[in-house]
């Protein structure tokens, strides 16, 4: 018997179940639309598949959402305004995908995010001022994104952060006070009082004034 989007999903339903792990499978065609559906939903894996096309805007109604995985498959379109809704989020990879135009600010607005992850897509134009400031990580390496750091930056007293990594991107400017436990940054025009650094560098410090 074949397994189909249709059969699982009718599965996942009919059994009320709150994880979905479809994830390192061989499935192709697009997110189904009707995955919005399922409201009782918390964590959601569908990376590591061969899944095209946009993320359907009805997922977006899955407030429940604290883990949403669709890293490695070749999706495509924006990241949508509508993110924001998926209040409870505490991860969102979307690496290694074909996503373009900007990262959307409202993503900085979700509360319990502590995991972002954009890497390895087709991301343009300015880095927003992401808010959040239980961040831990974030990966927005190899896009197109740009913009002044101080800009994106938050204050190092009210960071949480332990890992970023901007490499590979078209970043300028100045970087000051970035308090956290390693900076990884490539390819990078990099100036701070005591050092001017340009590309193919790599920085590890716990502490960057």
């Amino acid at each position: 018997m074949m397994i189909t989007w249709h059969l699982l999903l009718t599965i996942v339903h009919l059994c009320s179940q709150e994880d979905l792990y479809f994830h390192k499978n061989l499935f192709t065609g697009t997110i189904p639309a009707s995955l919005g559906h399922l409201t009782n939903i918390v964590y959601f894996r569908v990376d590591g598949n061969h899944l095209t096309g946009a993320i359907p805007e009805d997922i977006f109604n899955l407030t429940n959402i604290n883990i949403f995985h669709v890293e490695n498959n070749s999706l495509t379109g924006t990241i949508s305004n509508r993110i924001s809704n998926l209040v409870k989020l505490e991860t969102l990879d979307l690496g290694f995908n074909s996503f373009s135009k900007t990262l959307p600010a409202s993503i900085g607005t979700i509360e319990p995010l502590r995991h972002l992850a954009v890497q390895s897509n087709l991301l343009t134009g300015r880095m927003p001022a992401l808010l959040n400031r239980h961040l831990e990580m974030l990966f927005v390496q190899g896009n197109r994104l740009s913009g002044g750091m101080r800009e994106v930056i938050w204050s190092p007293l009210d960071t949480s952060l332990v890992h970023i990594d901007f490499s590979s991107n078209i970043f300028s400017g100045e970087v000051r006070r970035i308090r956290v436990a390693l900076l990884s940054i490539t390819s990078y025009h990099f100036v701070t009082s005591h050092r001017h650094i340009t590309s193919s560098h790599h920085i590890t410090r716990h502490h960057i004034i």
